[in-house]
């Protein structure tokens, strides 16, 4: 049963003890029998005939209002629901817009804003605080469409939600950077970093504790008069093992106060592959630095595709430039490393993907994923050089999935697999405190962003062009206090085709190339894309492979340390750029973040007589102390004191046969299947 709420409805209120008063219905639907079935529980459970169902609302005049509910005053609350968008959305995206009004008359209302997706149901919550001076049995719920369209809710919930207490001690690690783990491949003789401390803890006692055997291998107690408390731990002779570290705040008595701050720290023998981040946040296998360029799922590189596809496809993406395939979907451990060596013969890695089970709420998929993982990743396939990590949940907040699965599910994968990483991708939502929370379960972070056609809703932020995507990368970056990779998924699609409305509108190359580069610029560690199996216009491949191409170029340079502070400055606030250096060479890649053409002076603090402009074919004089050069609406100039350093990924050699074939993607693409 579906209770539809129609546009020439004024709204439709859901009424715990006065529905006759309140409930405004169409005329095509029963008074008698909304008037029978509609209840709402005490806990605020919405109820249709006894059992959960669903309501819609369809067009911007429709509203559903759940009233009177009772609350208490001064508390805190956790609103959920279910939602997912009708076939009637408006926009380009397929996104759905709407607002969730919640007042406590007579004192105060608060409204939200939520999109949504016709793709499944999505879990939507909002953490509410009753205001003092509300009356009980007076909170309302509104929910109304921004946008023309439909929306159909679900599943309400409505229950307290006690605030968390704020942690009187905190544990930051500094070395080991990545995971808290002591590799081979990047050892470290002391384990460092502080404890933040509030200001009523007079000391804190540090512990190191081997968790086989529980004996203490470091004590030690520091006073607090500063808030921040420095420590470090001698970790040179440290048995390989599994370490809780832990802080115990003390009061001026020396007594315990609450419970104590703790992390693990684990030291690891060596394994035949480790891939690990460091400070720099690139990414290194066995000690080389490696710069991912990805497709997150492309025809011909699928969990079931047969040899004769497979091979083509990769041999193609490798001899342009992309070097890591994502790949979806739990397979037996033969299938694995099929794709494994089939990858490591053209030189790519494999990204596993298995994010489906951990958005489900029940206890049942979370066993039937970690039997599936552990199934799946044998010891051969686990010692396997072409298998780079893997991708555990996408968008997970704003799909509302569980934080506790992300927890749980990054505990068991890191258990399985210590030595590879564990990436996350969040949708372009959410605030940075929100964000930091999801980020916590996961060595690899970042957000899809997909702004074209400009302007477009798929932004959250008030930019909605181009330049949404070195925005997000800022956000991402900050959520995780720059200690995580980040990586960004951009546009490989037209969104008309994904969500099968007329048109098709691919981003042109100097979008494709603006975008790449903007998201480099501020702080992107990883290019990846997404959407290749929605291509109908072959021609947009020529603009992916050339992006994708000149990344396998500049790999070398993108994997350098920072130059030094001030080495370059610009007298421009719109152009973002990033200097790197190494052996005496330096490098510049810089992007014009306006959409007016602007004329550049470059401040060096180097010598050079001449600067190289890298793929233009020219160079440019370099004046005492500086370079001049002009920047048409969002163009990337990248420049060069040398030759650019080997690529990371060595180039695949020539394969005649494979160069006469077709990759499946292209065929697909070209109309030809």
């Amino acid at each position: 049963m579906m209770i539809k709420i129609k546009p020439d409805s004024k709204e439709r209120r859901i009424n715990s003890s006065r529905i006759q008063e309140d409930l405004r219905v169409s005329a095509n639907i029963s008074r008698q029998e909304i008037l029978d079935v509609i209840t709402v529980s005490a806990n605020g459970v919405v109820t249709v005939g006894g059992e959960k169902r669903t309501l819609e609302l369809c067009g911007q005049t429709s509203a559903v209002i759940l009233r009177n509910i009772s609350v208490k005053p001064g508390k805190r609350y956790k609103l959920s629901f279910m939602v997912k968008a009708g076939a009637k959305t408006v926009s380009v995206t397929g996104f759905q817009r709407f607002s969730v009004l919640v007042s406590w008359p007579p004192v105060k209302e608060e409204r939200r804003l939520f999109d949504t997706w016709e793709n499944n149901f999505q879990r939507k919550e909002l953490i509410l605080t009753v205001p003092v001076g509300a009356v009980v049995n007076c909170m309302a719920i509104r929910y109304t469409l921004v946008d023309d369209g439909s929306l159909h809710l679900k599943d309400f919930v409505l229950e307290e939600h006690a605030l968390p207490e704020a942690d009187e001690v905190t544990i930051v690690v500094h070395r080991p950077f990545c995971r808290n783990i002591i590799y081979a491949s990047d050892p470290v003789s002391e384990i460092t970093g502080l404890i933040a401390a509030k200001a009523w803890v007079k000391s804190v006692t540090l512990s190191l504790v081997d968790k086989k055997n529980g004996a203490t291998v470091y004590r030690q107690k520091y006073s607090n008069a500063t808030g921040e408390i420095p420590f470090v731990i001698p970790a040179k002779h440290l048995a390989f093992g599994k370490y809780l570290l832990t802080a115990a705040p003390l009061d001026d008595s020396g007594r315990p106060l609450r419970k104590p701050a703790e992390t693990e720290i684990w030291k690891l023998e060596k394994s035949p592959v480790e891939i690990i981040y460091k400070e720099d946040r690139n990414f290194y296998i066995n000690g080389k630095p490696f710069y991912p360029v990805v497709f997150w799922e492309i025809d011909g590189v699928q969990a079931n595709t047969p040899e004769n596809e497979l091979l083509p496809a990769l041999y193609y993406l490798s001899k342009n430039g992309v070097n890591t395939i994502w790949v979806n979907g739990i397979v037996p451990p033969d299938r694995a490393l099929f794709l494994l060596e089939s990858a490591k013969k053209n030189h790519a890695k494999i990204i596993f993907s298995f994010f489906e089970e951990v958005a489900k709420t029940d206890s049942g998929s979370l066993v039937r994923w970690e039997n599936g993982i552990k199934g799946m990743l044998a010891p051969a396939v686990l010692a396997h050089e072409a298998l780079f990590g893997y991708f555990m949940s996408d968008e997970p907040l704003w799909l509302g999935v569980p934080l506790e699965n992300l927890e749980s599910c990054y505990r068991v994968l890191k258990e399985i697999d210590p030595y590879r990483p564990i990436w996350i991708n969040e949708a372009p939502r959410g605030e940075r405190t929100e964000l930091g929370e999801f980020a916590r379960p996961c060595d690899i972070w970042g957000a899809d962003i997909y702004p074209v056609p400009v302007p477009n809703s798929h932004s959250e932020l008030e930019d909605k062009g181009l330049t949404a995507v070195g925005k997000y990368t800022t956000r991402m970056r900050a959520s995780v206090h720059g200690r995580k990779p980040v990586w960004m998924i951009l546009q490989g699609f037209a969104w008309e085709t994904l969500s099968k409305r007329k048109g098709t509108t691919y981003p042109d190359f100097l979008q494709s190339r603006f975008m790449a580069f903007d998201a480099i610029v501020n702080g992107a560690n990883a290019i990846t894309y997404y959407g290749m199996t929605f291509i109908d216009t072959l021609s947009f491949y020529d603009v992916l492979f050339d992006i994708t191409g000149r990344l396998r170029e500049l790999s070398g340079v993108l994997v350098l340390p920072e130059a030094p502070e001030n080495s370059v400055k610009v007298d421009d606030a719109n152009i973002r750029f990033s200097a790197r250096q190494a052996d005496g060479i330096y490098y510049v890649i810089a992007v014009n973040e306006s959409d007016q053409a602007r004329d550049i002076s470059f401040k060096l603090n180097f010598e050079a007589k001449y600067i190289n402009v890298v793929f233009e074919n020219r160079k440019i004089e370099c004046r005492p102390g500086i370079i001049s050069d002009r920047f048409s609406p969002y163009d990337v100039h990248i420049y060069a004191t040398g030759n650019l350093p080997p690529v990371v990924t060595p180039v695949l050699p020539e394969n005649i046969e494979l160069e006469a074939t077709t990759p499946i993607f292209l065929k697909k693409a070209s109309g030809q299947i």
